[in-house]
């Protein structure tokens, strides 16, 4: 049921996998893995209460949990709750610390504070553990913008664009870099790609 559930979650079934995690959950109910994907589909449907209750199970059954902690910390950004992200993340990445997920989440959070050397290093962590992480490309370069490293900026945007061409994010903030530098006809290109990437 938890495999069928699963590919059924990678082929974008979300009502099948729901209803396969709902009974692998009631066939064994101390499955905290369960939990924790079943809070990813009703958090991609968009279902952020639900996703946390999820979570929550998860980590009643497995406190340390890496997944379920990133999962939660990410719902706790989205509701501004930077402190309770920031100590999920951290349990997180206690808990497993070649997570690469709880890093780049950490350097949001950490950014979103104000404290931009922490968010760069835990930029900077993630892509020594996955060079290849368009998220932390991402996310590190946007720290260099606030830290007004525009050069910097722009190279970690180009870097993830090469990695995923249609990475709308990487668009938006490349972007931003030649808003700064008053290069807007490049800005633009770069705002229409983003919107067609999304």
């Amino acid at each position: 049921l938890f495999c069928r559930a699963l590919m059924r979650q990678l082929a974008g079934d979300d009502d099948f996998a729901l209803a396969d995690y709902d009974e692998a959950i009631r066939v064994s109910p101390r499955f905290a893995t369960a939990y924790a994907n079943r809070g990813n589909v009703k958090l991609e449907k968009g279902d952020r209460a639900g996703a946390l209750a999820d979570y929550e199970a998860a980590l009643a059954i497995d406190p340390r949990h890496a997944s379920a902690l990133v999962n939660r910390g990410y719902v706790r950004s989205l509701r501004k709750d930077h402190g309770g992200a920031l100590a999920d993340f951290t349990a997180a990445i206690e808990a497993n610390p070649a997570c690469v997920d709880a890093y780049t989440n950490r350097a949001d959070s950490w950014r979103e504070k104000g404290d931009l050397e922490r968010a760069l290093a835990d930029c900077m962590t993630a892509l020594r553990l996955d060079p290849r992480s368009v998220k932390g490309l991402v996310n590190r370069g946007s720290v260099r913008v606030a830290m007004n490293d525009l050069e910097g900026a722009l190279a970690d945007y180009q870097a993830a664009l090469r990695l995923a061409a249609a990475a709308a994010v990487a668009c938006a903030g490349r972007a931003r870099v030649h808003i700064e530098r008053g290069e807007l006809e490049e800005a633009l290109t770069d705002l229409d790609r983003a919107i067609e990437c999304d």
